[in-house]
Protein backbone atom coordinates (compact mmCIF):
# COMPACT_ATOMS: atom_id res chain seq x y z
CA UNK A 1 0.00 0.00 0.00
CA UNK A 2 2.06 3.16 -1.24
CA UNK A 3 -0.36 5.80 -0.22
CA UNK A 4 -3.55 6.78 2.28
CA UNK A 5 -5.67 9.71 2.15
CA UNK A 6 -6.88 11.07 4.89
CA UNK A 7 -9.77 12.65 3.85
CA UNK A 8 -11.13 14.86 6.99
CA UNK A 9 -7.67 16.18 7.18
CA UNK A 10 -6.55 16.74 3.58
CA UNK A 11 -3.06 15.18 4.44
CA UNK A 12 -1.92 12.39 2.02
CA UNK A 13 0.50 9.91 3.75
CA UNK A 14 2.90 8.33 1.55
CA UNK A 15 4.33 4.83 2.33
CA UNK A 16 2.96 2.69 5.49
CA UNK A 17 6.47 4.38 7.27
CA UNK A 18 4.85 7.48 6.55
CA UNK A 19 1.56 6.94 7.99
CA UNK A 20 3.45 6.20 11.61
CA UNK A 21 5.60 9.35 10.93
CA UNK A 22 3.03 11.71 10.24
CA UNK A 23 0.50 10.21 12.43
CA UNK A 24 2.49 10.24 15.56
CA UNK A 25 3.21 14.20 14.63
CA UNK A 26 -0.44 15.25 14.35
CA UNK A 27 -1.73 13.19 17.14
CA UNK A 28 -1.40 15.77 19.77
CA UNK A 29 -5.67 16.17 20.68
CA UNK A 30 -6.44 17.55 17.43
CA UNK A 31 -10.37 17.21 16.27
CA UNK A 32 -10.70 17.25 12.56
CA UNK A 33 -14.21 18.67 11.69
CA UNK A 34 -16.00 16.52 9.06
CA UNK A 35 -17.87 19.06 7.19
CA UNK A 36 -16.47 20.40 4.10
CA UNK A 37 -13.96 22.86 4.70
CA UNK A 38 -15.67 25.69 2.12
CA UNK A 39 -18.78 25.14 4.39
CA UNK A 40 -16.94 25.35 7.64
CA UNK A 41 -14.62 28.11 8.03
CA UNK A 42 -15.07 32.00 7.10
CA UNK A 43 -12.20 34.32 6.61
CA UNK A 44 -13.99 37.65 7.67
CA UNK A 45 -10.39 39.77 8.10
CA UNK A 46 -8.24 39.18 4.23
CA UNK A 47 -9.85 42.28 2.61
CA UNK A 48 -8.41 40.81 -0.67
CA UNK A 49 -10.46 37.80 -0.48
CA UNK A 50 -13.86 36.23 -0.28
CA UNK A 51 -15.42 33.21 0.85
CA UNK A 52 -15.28 31.71 -2.88
CA UNK A 53 -11.28 32.04 -2.53
CA UNK A 54 -11.85 28.74 -0.26
CA UNK A 55 -12.88 26.74 -2.71
CA UNK A 56 -11.47 28.07 -6.06
CA UNK A 57 -9.28 30.96 -7.37
CA UNK A 58 -8.33 32.19 -10.96
CA UNK A 59 -10.40 29.47 -12.07
CA UNK A 60 -8.71 26.57 -10.43
CA UNK A 61 -10.42 24.81 -7.95
CA UNK A 62 -8.63 24.22 -4.65
CA UNK A 63 -8.83 20.52 -4.44
CA UNK A 64 -6.51 20.18 -7.51
CA UNK A 65 -3.61 22.34 -6.16
CA UNK A 66 -1.28 20.28 -3.74
CA UNK A 67 0.86 21.42 -1.05
CA UNK A 68 4.11 18.89 -1.20
CA UNK A 69 7.17 18.48 1.51
CA UNK A 70 9.10 15.52 2.14
CA UNK A 71 10.69 14.89 5.41
CA UNK A 72 13.55 11.93 6.30
CA UNK A 73 13.57 11.39 9.99
CA UNK A 74 11.08 12.39 12.67
CA UNK A 75 13.56 14.69 14.07
CA UNK A 76 13.03 16.88 11.15
CA UNK A 77 9.39 16.92 11.32
CA UNK A 78 9.87 18.25 15.17
CA UNK A 79 12.17 20.63 13.75
CA UNK A 80 9.80 21.23 11.77
CA UNK A 81 6.80 21.91 13.41
CA UNK A 82 6.23 25.43 13.82
CA UNK A 83 6.47 25.83 9.83
CA UNK A 84 4.21 22.72 9.62
CA UNK A 85 1.66 23.64 11.43
CA UNK A 86 0.88 26.88 9.98
CA UNK A 87 0.80 25.42 6.40
CA UNK A 88 -1.04 22.27 7.65
CA UNK A 89 -3.98 24.55 9.03
CA UNK A 90 -3.77 27.29 6.11
CA UNK A 91 -4.21 23.99 3.68
CA UNK A 92 -7.16 22.84 5.84
CA UNK A 93 -9.40 26.11 5.76
CA UNK A 94 -8.40 26.29 1.75
CA UNK A 95 -8.95 23.01 0.52
CA UNK A 96 -6.17 22.16 -0.71
CA UNK A 97 -4.34 18.93 -0.35
CA UNK A 98 -1.37 18.79 1.64
CA UNK A 99 1.07 16.05 1.01
CA UNK A 100 3.67 14.82 3.51
CA UNK A 101 6.25 12.24 1.41
CA UNK A 102 8.47 10.25 3.65
CA UNK A 103 11.64 9.85 1.75
CA UNK A 104 12.50 6.71 4.14
CA UNK A 105 9.62 4.85 3.08
CA UNK A 106 10.43 1.34 1.31
CA UNK A 107 8.13 2.07 -1.89
CA UNK A 108 10.01 5.34 -2.40
CA UNK A 109 13.27 4.52 -1.86
CA UNK A 110 12.41 1.64 -4.55
CA UNK A 111 10.66 3.91 -6.78
CA UNK A 112 14.12 6.85 -6.21
CA UNK A 113 17.11 5.22 -5.36
CA UNK A 114 19.06 8.46 -4.84
CA UNK A 115 21.90 8.61 -2.57
CA UNK A 116 21.14 12.05 -1.94
CA UNK A 117 18.35 13.09 -0.02
CA UNK A 118 18.04 16.38 -1.94
CA UNK A 119 17.74 14.95 -5.70
CA UNK A 120 15.65 11.91 -4.04
CA UNK A 121 12.86 14.59 -3.19
CA UNK A 122 12.70 15.64 -6.28
CA UNK A 123 12.38 12.00 -7.59
CA UNK A 124 9.98 11.26 -4.93
CA UNK A 125 7.83 14.80 -5.99
CA UNK A 126 8.13 14.04 -9.75
CA UNK A 127 6.50 10.37 -8.97
CA UNK A 128 3.56 11.74 -7.02
CA UNK A 129 3.27 14.04 -9.32
CA UNK A 130 2.80 11.30 -12.54
CA UNK A 131 0.36 9.24 -9.95
CA UNK A 132 -1.80 11.95 -9.53
CA UNK A 133 -1.99 13.87 -13.28
CA UNK A 134 -5.75 12.97 -13.36
CA UNK A 135 -6.75 14.57 -10.28
CA UNK A 136 -3.77 17.66 -9.63
CA UNK A 137 -3.32 20.24 -11.10
CA UNK A 138 -0.96 22.15 -9.82
CA UNK A 139 1.96 21.35 -7.10
CA UNK A 140 3.50 23.58 -4.85
CA UNK A 141 6.43 21.79 -3.31
CA UNK A 142 8.08 23.75 -0.14
CA UNK A 143 10.65 22.94 2.20
CA UNK A 144 9.59 21.85 5.48
CA UNK A 145 10.72 24.86 6.93
CA UNK A 146 8.72 27.16 4.84
CA UNK A 147 5.94 27.99 7.01
CA UNK A 148 2.68 30.78 6.33
CA UNK A 149 2.86 33.91 7.77
CA UNK A 150 -0.09 35.69 6.23
CA UNK A 151 -2.64 33.27 4.96
CA UNK A 152 -4.71 35.96 3.40
CA UNK A 153 -3.12 34.86 0.03
CA UNK A 154 -4.10 31.95 -2.54
CA UNK A 155 -2.00 29.98 -3.86
CA UNK A 156 -3.13 30.65 -7.47
CA UNK A 157 -1.82 34.06 -7.21
CA UNK A 158 1.40 32.73 -8.07
CA UNK A 159 0.53 30.74 -11.11
CA UNK A 160 1.79 32.08 -14.63
CA UNK A 161 -0.59 30.41 -17.39
CA UNK A 162 2.02 30.43 -19.72
CA UNK A 163 4.87 28.69 -17.66
CA UNK A 164 5.02 25.08 -16.42
CA UNK A 165 7.69 25.41 -13.99
CA UNK A 166 8.30 28.83 -11.75
CA UNK A 167 11.22 28.58 -9.11
CA UNK A 168 12.69 31.92 -7.73
CA UNK A 169 15.87 33.62 -6.54
CA UNK A 170 17.03 34.14 -3.30
CA UNK A 171 17.93 37.44 -2.21
CA UNK A 172 21.08 36.90 0.04
CA UNK A 173 23.31 35.73 -3.16
CA UNK A 174 21.97 34.75 -6.41
CA UNK A 175 21.25 31.36 -6.53
CA UNK A 176 18.00 29.63 -8.22
CA UNK A 177 16.64 28.85 -5.11
CA UNK A 178 16.13 24.90 -5.01
CA UNK A 179 13.82 24.29 -2.02
CA UNK A 180 10.42 25.55 -3.70
CA UNK A 181 9.00 25.40 -6.77
CA UNK A 182 5.44 26.06 -8.21
CA UNK A 183 4.53 22.96 -11.10
CA UNK A 184 1.95 22.48 -13.23
CA UNK A 185 1.17 18.87 -13.70
CA UNK A 186 2.54 18.73 -17.56
CA UNK A 187 5.18 16.19 -19.11
CA UNK A 188 7.29 18.94 -18.98
CA UNK A 189 7.41 19.30 -15.52
CA UNK A 190 7.61 16.10 -15.04
CA UNK A 191 10.33 15.31 -16.74
CA UNK A 192 12.01 18.49 -15.52
CA UNK A 193 12.08 16.93 -11.82
CA UNK A 194 13.31 14.03 -12.88
CA UNK A 195 16.25 15.25 -15.11
CA UNK A 196 16.97 17.17 -12.15
CA UNK A 197 16.27 14.11 -9.79
CA UNK A 198 18.97 11.93 -12.10
CA UNK A 199 21.83 14.53 -12.37
CA UNK A 200 22.87 12.96 -8.19
CA UNK A 201 24.20 10.11 -10.56
CA UNK A 202 26.58 12.18 -12.68
CA UNK A 203 27.76 14.40 -10.61
CA UNK A 204 30.93 16.53 -10.83
CA UNK A 205 33.83 15.18 -8.44
CA UNK A 206 34.09 18.48 -7.08
CA UNK A 207 32.40 20.98 -4.22
CA UNK A 208 29.22 20.84 -6.56
CA UNK A 209 26.04 22.15 -4.27
CA UNK A 210 24.45 19.02 -4.44
CA UNK A 211 20.86 19.93 -5.80
CA UNK A 212 21.12 23.49 -5.84
CA UNK A 213 24.29 23.55 -8.11
CA UNK A 214 22.89 21.27 -10.06
CA UNK A 215 19.50 22.75 -10.94
CA UNK A 216 21.47 25.98 -12.51
CA UNK A 217 23.37 23.04 -14.77
CA UNK A 218 19.77 21.85 -15.94
CA UNK A 219 18.39 25.49 -16.49
CA UNK A 220 21.41 25.53 -18.55
CA UNK A 221 20.78 22.34 -20.87
CA UNK A 222 16.41 22.98 -20.54
CA UNK A 223 17.42 26.18 -22.72
CA UNK A 224 20.22 26.20 -24.63
CA UNK A 225 20.13 24.52 -27.83
CA UNK A 226 23.98 23.95 -28.99
CA UNK A 227 26.26 21.67 -26.50
CA UNK A 228 28.58 24.82 -26.30
CA UNK A 229 25.73 26.88 -25.08
CA UNK A 230 24.61 24.07 -22.25
CA UNK A 231 27.93 23.51 -20.76
CA UNK A 232 29.18 27.25 -21.35
CA UNK A 233 29.65 27.08 -17.56
CA UNK A 234 30.21 23.36 -16.61
CA UNK A 235 34.33 24.04 -16.30
CA UNK A 236 33.73 26.37 -13.01
CA UNK A 237 31.29 23.80 -11.59
CA UNK A 238 33.63 20.82 -12.27
CA UNK A 239 36.80 22.66 -11.08
CA UNK A 240 34.49 24.24 -7.68
CA UNK A 241 36.61 23.46 -4.62
CA UNK A 242 34.56 25.97 -1.97
CA UNK A 243 31.81 28.37 -1.78
CA UNK A 244 33.31 31.08 -3.75
CA UNK A 245 33.80 28.28 -7.05
CA UNK A 246 29.83 27.34 -6.09
CA UNK A 247 28.97 31.03 -6.40
CA UNK A 248 31.18 31.86 -9.45
CA UNK A 249 29.24 28.68 -11.43
CA UNK A 250 26.53 30.10 -10.60
CA UNK A 251 27.20 33.65 -11.21
CA UNK A 252 28.22 32.57 -14.95
CA UNK A 253 24.92 30.51 -15.74
CA UNK A 254 22.84 33.57 -14.65
CA UNK A 255 25.05 35.65 -16.69
CA UNK A 256 24.49 33.38 -19.74
CA UNK A 257 20.65 32.94 -18.83
CA UNK A 258 20.14 36.83 -18.65
CA UNK A 259 20.05 38.10 -15.37
CA UNK A 260 17.14 40.24 -16.79
CA UNK A 261 15.31 37.99 -18.69
CA UNK A 262 12.77 35.34 -16.48
CA UNK A 263 11.25 33.01 -18.79
CA UNK A 264 13.51 29.99 -20.22
CA UNK A 265 13.27 26.74 -22.48
CA UNK A 266 10.21 28.50 -24.78
CA UNK A 267 9.02 29.83 -21.91
CA UNK A 268 8.38 27.01 -19.96
CA UNK A 269 10.52 27.68 -17.02
CA UNK A 270 10.20 30.89 -15.32
CA UNK A 271 12.32 32.65 -12.24
CA UNK A 272 10.94 35.11 -10.46
CA UNK A 273 13.68 37.52 -9.95
CA UNK A 274 14.46 39.56 -6.95
CA UNK A 275 12.65 42.73 -8.52
CA UNK A 276 9.22 40.69 -8.19
CA UNK A 277 7.20 38.76 -5.71
CA UNK A 278 7.25 35.26 -5.09
CA UNK A 279 5.30 33.25 -2.67
CA UNK A 280 8.35 32.48 -0.58
CA UNK A 281 11.36 34.43 1.03
CA UNK A 282 13.90 33.69 3.91
CA UNK A 283 12.68 35.71 6.85
CA UNK A 284 15.93 36.22 8.38
CA UNK A 285 16.52 38.57 5.75
CA UNK A 286 14.44 41.27 8.23
CA UNK A 287 14.62 39.75 11.34
CA UNK A 288 11.10 37.86 11.05
CA UNK A 289 9.31 41.17 10.03
CA UNK A 290 7.00 40.79 7.35
CA UNK A 291 4.18 42.51 5.60
CA UNK A 292 0.97 42.19 3.65
CA UNK A 293 2.46 41.15 0.62
CA UNK A 294 4.33 38.18 2.43
CA UNK A 295 2.60 34.92 2.12
CA UNK A 296 5.30 32.31 3.54
CA UNK A 297 8.67 32.43 5.27
CA UNK A 298 11.46 29.92 5.06
CA UNK A 299 13.96 28.72 8.20
CA UNK A 300 11.36 28.20 10.97
CA UNK A 301 12.80 25.37 12.10
CA UNK A 302 12.68 24.93 15.92
CA UNK A 303 17.03 24.82 16.75
CA UNK A 304 16.94 28.03 14.95
CA UNK A 305 14.10 29.94 17.15
CA UNK A 306 15.52 32.77 19.19
CA UNK A 307 18.47 33.30 17.23
CA UNK A 308 18.12 33.45 13.45
CA UNK A 309 14.26 33.90 13.74
CA UNK A 310 11.44 34.96 16.06
CA UNK A 311 8.45 33.70 17.42
CA UNK A 312 5.76 36.07 14.98
CA UNK A 313 2.43 34.93 16.69
CA UNK A 314 1.12 36.49 20.21
CA UNK A 315 0.38 33.01 21.84
CA UNK A 316 3.58 31.15 22.68
CA UNK A 317 2.52 28.05 20.18
CA UNK A 318 0.52 27.80 16.74
CA UNK A 319 -3.07 26.73 18.23
CA UNK A 320 -3.87 23.48 15.97
CA UNK A 321 -7.24 22.73 17.52
CA UNK A 322 -8.14 26.53 17.25
CA UNK A 323 -7.41 26.61 13.50
CA UNK A 324 -9.68 23.82 12.96
CA UNK A 325 -12.67 24.79 14.75
CA UNK A 326 -12.42 28.72 14.19
CA UNK A 327 -12.29 31.29 11.49
CA UNK A 328 -9.05 31.13 9.61
CA UNK A 329 -7.58 34.32 11.27
CA UNK A 330 -8.00 33.49 14.78
CA UNK A 331 -5.38 30.94 14.88
CA UNK A 332 -3.04 33.87 12.79
CA UNK A 333 -2.75 35.94 16.11
CA UNK A 334 0.41 38.09 15.73
CA UNK A 335 3.03 39.80 17.30
CA UNK A 336 2.38 43.21 16.24
CA UNK A 337 6.07 44.21 17.07
CA UNK A 338 6.48 42.25 13.49
CA UNK A 339 4.33 43.34 11.41
CA UNK A 340 5.03 46.45 9.01
CA UNK A 341 4.41 48.02 5.77
CA UNK A 342 4.84 46.55 2.51
CA UNK A 343 7.02 49.20 1.72
CA UNK A 344 9.30 48.97 4.42
CA UNK A 345 10.14 44.89 3.36
CA UNK A 346 10.52 46.07 -0.43
CA UNK A 347 12.98 48.35 0.94
CA UNK A 348 14.73 46.24 3.19
CA UNK A 349 15.24 43.66 0.80
CA UNK A 350 15.91 46.13 -2.25
CA UNK A 351 19.22 46.83 0.08
CA UNK A 352 19.45 42.94 -0.01
CA UNK A 353 19.68 43.00 -4.02
CA UNK A 354 22.38 45.89 -4.14
CA UNK A 355 24.62 44.04 -2.26
CA UNK A 356 24.06 40.86 -4.42
CA UNK A 357 24.05 42.88 -7.42
CA UNK A 358 27.53 43.79 -6.35
CA UNK A 359 28.90 40.70 -5.29
CA UNK A 360 27.56 39.02 -8.81
CA UNK A 361 29.95 41.77 -10.15
CA UNK A 362 32.67 40.60 -8.61
CA UNK A 363 32.05 37.20 -8.98
CA UNK A 364 32.00 37.65 -13.15
CA UNK A 365 34.95 39.76 -13.02
CA UNK A 366 36.58 37.27 -11.18
CA UNK A 367 35.78 34.59 -14.35
CA UNK A 368 36.79 37.40 -16.80
CA UNK A 369 32.80 37.96 -17.81
CA UNK A 370 32.20 41.39 -16.61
Amino acid sequence: MAAVVNRRCGIIFIGLSGIFLLLQYHSKGITYLQTPTFATFELKTCPNMDGHALIASRGVANERVAIVLAVDSVDNVLDYAPAMNTTKCYAKHFGYPFVVINLTDAIVSEQCQHKDVFFKRHCAVHKWMESRKDVIDYVLYIDADMGVINPCHTIQEYIDDTADLVFYDRFYDFEIAAGSYLAKNTYFSRNFLKYWADYNFKLPKSFHGTDNGAVHQVFMEQNFETPSEKFACYDLWNKSRNYDGLFAFQACTQWKLGLNNSKFADNKLKIIRKDAVGWVRDGWLTSTKWAPRDFMLHGWKMKKLGGEWQWPFSRKTFDMEMCLREPLLNAFSYNLNFVVSDAVIRAELDAWRVKVVDKLIKSLKSIGMA
